[in-house]
Formats: structure tokens, C-alpha cells, sequence
């Protein structure tokens, strides 16, 4: 004789505890995947990445100046410099321990008489002629030897005609200066030939250094 099946004390049949089993288990996967579902940003949150990160066509992109009514605004110009004053005919300067004043230009096309040598000196177009003074700003005795040129309308420079020079500085001074002792003057002529059709603009007094001071003599 077969003892009988004692009844499950729960009151559930085993087909019933199956499905209860199942059914716990794909609830709580549910609720696992929605709470993973909040707590993920939206994509077009406030801490999304669309919004945290700009395109770097955006980032590079300059800010435009306008003014109020949207039209850009208007940047002046920086004014230019006035260029400087340059020399003219009076101004004083340094030439080579020497504070050196242009008193007057001419030009001529008569000869140059020598009487040091009993000659002339004809140019070939036309004379300009520089007189200037030159005082020796050194402490001890010197010469003048620095040379001179004469620039001329076209751009074009000239130098001078030292023999020339020579003869009218004594046929207008009674001698030839040497030396200079300090704080000493004397009066210096420069003769330069120049083309005919050209006029002299400017005259270049240049050291030893090869420097040059330029001084306007067009007036």
C-alpha cells in the first residue's frame, strides 16, 4: 500500500510557482532598464554633449564689432606722421666735428677764373655753387675735407669740381683755409657741373663714415 502525496504546505501547486518565478524575474529586469532609461542624460539635455561641445568652425568664428542698428562699426584711421622738417638754406648741423650752415646757392654758367694758376674752369651745362660755413666744434685744429654733392631734380646726383671749388674760394677770400682751430670759422664754396634742363634740389654733406646730411636747395 503507497503512502499518499502530503499536500505542499504553501498551497501552490507547482505549476503556479513556475509562473510566479518567471514573472518576478522579467519584472525586475523591467525595472532595472527603466531606471536606466532616467538616469541617462537626453540627448538634447542640459548636459548633453551637443550642448557641452561646440564645433570647432564655431569656436574659431570672430566676434564682429556692429554698432546698435546691426551695421559694423566705423574704425578711424591711425593718422599718419608728419614726415620732419628738413634743412634748408640758414639751418646749422654736425658734419665731422664741424657745425656746418649753408648761406646761399647759385648757378651760373660763366667760367671760373684761377688766378692761382692762371686759368679758367668753363662746365659743361651749368655751375651750381654752394657757399657755406663751417665752424670747427673740436678741440684741436682741423681741415675741412668732407665732400659735397648736388642732387639734382631728376634724382640724379653730382660731386664737385674741386679745382673749381679751389679757385673761387680764393678769388672770394684772398687765400686758402688749411686748418681751423677750435671754435674757428671759414667760409667754403662747393662747385658741382650739372646738365642743362636740370635744376640742383639738394645738397649731400657727407663724413668720413659715409653718412650724409641733406639739405633742400631748390628755393
Amino acid at each position: 500500500m503507497h503512502p499518499r502525496p502530503q499536500p505542499d504546505p504553501s498551497g501552490l501547486s507547482t505549476g503556479r510557482k513556475i509562473f510566479l518565478g518567471v514573472g518576478g524575474t522579467t519584472i525586475v529586469v523591467l525595472l532595472g532598464a527603466i531606471a536606466m532609461v532616467i538616469a541617462s542624460p537626453s540627448a538634447d539635455g542640459p548636459g548633453s554633449d551637443a550642448e557641452q561641445t561646440a564645433s570647432p568652425a564655431a569656436q574659431e568664428q570672430p566676434t564682429s564689432q556692429s554698432s546698435p542698428t546691426g551695421e559694423p562699426e566705423y574704425q578711424p584711421a591711425e593718422a599718419e606722421e608728419e614726415p620732419e622738417d628738413s634743412l634748408g638754406i640758414g639751418d646749422s648741423f654736425e658734419v665731422g666735428g664741424f657745425s656746418v650752415t649753408v648761406d646761399e646757392v647759385r648757378v651760373s654758367a660763366d667760367p671760373i677764373r684761377d688766378n692761382l694758376f692762371n686759368q679758367s674752369h668753363s662746365p659743361e651745362g651749368k655751375w651750381v655753387i654752394v657757399k657755406y660755413t663751417v665752424t670747427n666744434t673740436s678741440d684741436d685744429p682741423a681741415g675741412w675735407y668732407q665732400p659735397v654733392r648736388v642732387r639734382t631734380d631728376d634724382g640724379r646726383s653730382y660731386s664737385e669740381d674741386y679745382e673749381a671749388g679751389t679757385a673761387l674760394a680764393y678769388e672770394e677770400n684772398g687765400d686758402i683755409v688749411v686748418d681751423i682751430n677750435p671754435d674757428g670759422s671759414a667760409v667754403q664754396y662747393t662747385v658741382v657741373d650739372i646738365p642743362e634742363g636740370t635744376d640742383p634740389d639738394q645738397a649731400e654733406f657727407l663724413d668720413f663714415m659715409g653718412n650724409s646730411t641733406v639739405v633742400s636747395i631748390d628755393d
